[in-house]
């Protein structure tokens, strides 16, 4: 992981992470905060298929999805498993033309500690400049201080459209040392993030690509390819399914690699 990009950008994300108590704090405060608004609800980040992507949900707008992630035809001699199933809500705090923020909470059951919240902050793309890309920062699956239970990932991405091709991105992510380590018990928690997405508009404006990848031989990091359907396009509801399949850096520390269901509806506050 040498070189002058970690060299900077690491210290950065472990300050971040240092001031963890500070976020939930924070966190908790706009939650509650949340409550007085008359659409306010709380949910997981929006993503590619598994990491963070450059966008937010619209202010007040709110973001429902469940996540159902297993092998497939695999024994469970042989490793086949399922993941605890999460169930998201995001809320869009603010919006500008040129910033988003949005907040939310997952609940993933059967689990010990079934709670975790996430954020994020955008800087649009072209909003500094017209050729600058999308900026985003912020953490998810911020867990309970106490458990300590949860990732607590901070992370910081660049994103940028390019026309005819799609939308790359990439940056860096930092993790719980407890949580996200190697086989051998070492702390691996810190890492590249880096995607690909694009509308396929010369099939049908309603079917989307994407490519992700995180980094790290911990229990999270993998290559996954993702395809989702718009079943309902705006201005209704946006209900949408994405079809995904996770292939692990380790098996040996995250399982054999896993399919992904995820369904998700989108509500805007002018619907």
């Amino acid at each position: 992981m040498g070189g002058p990009v970690w060299a900077v950008g690491l210290p950065v994300l472990a300050a971040a992470m240092s001031r963890l108590d500070i976020f939930r704090a924070a966190l908790a405060a706009i939650l509650l905060a949340m409550m007085a608004l008359p659409m306010g609800a709380w949910a997981t980040p929006s993503l590619q298929v598994v990491i963070p992507s450059a966008d937010t949900v619209p202010q007040l707008g709110i973001h429902l999805d469940v996540d159902n992630t297993t092998t497939i035809f695999t024994k469970k001699s042989e490793g086949g498993h399922a993941n605890p199933v999460n169930m998201g809500l995001t809320v869009g705090i603010l919006e500008s033309r040129k910033f988003g923020l949005e907040g939310g909470l997952d609940i993933r059951e059967q689990s010990d500690f079934p709670l975790s919240y996430n954020f994020k902050i955008l800087i649009r793309e072209g909003a500094l400049h017209y050729l600058s890309p999308a900026v985003a920062f912020g953490m998810y699956q911020i867990g309970s201080a106490k458990a300590q239970a949860d990732f607590d990932i901070a992370y910081g991405l660049v994103s940028k459209t390019f026309p005819a091709l799609g939308r790359l991105s990439a940056g860096l992510y930092i993790g719980s040392q407890t949580r996200l380590v190697n086989r051998d018990g070492e702390a691996e928690n810190a890492g590249l993030m880096a995607s690909f997405d694009r509308t396929l508009a010369e099939i049908d404006g309603r079917l989307w690509l994407v490519v992700d990848y995180m980094s790290g031989d911990n229990a999270l990091g993998a290559l996954s390819l993702g395809l989702a359907y718009r079943f309902v396009m705006p201005p209704g509801p946006g209900v949408s399914a994405t079809l995904g399949y996770n292939i692990y850096n380790d098996k040996r520390i995250a399982g054999e690699n896993t399919i992904t269901l995820q369904f998700d509806i989108d509500l805007n506050q002018d619907w």
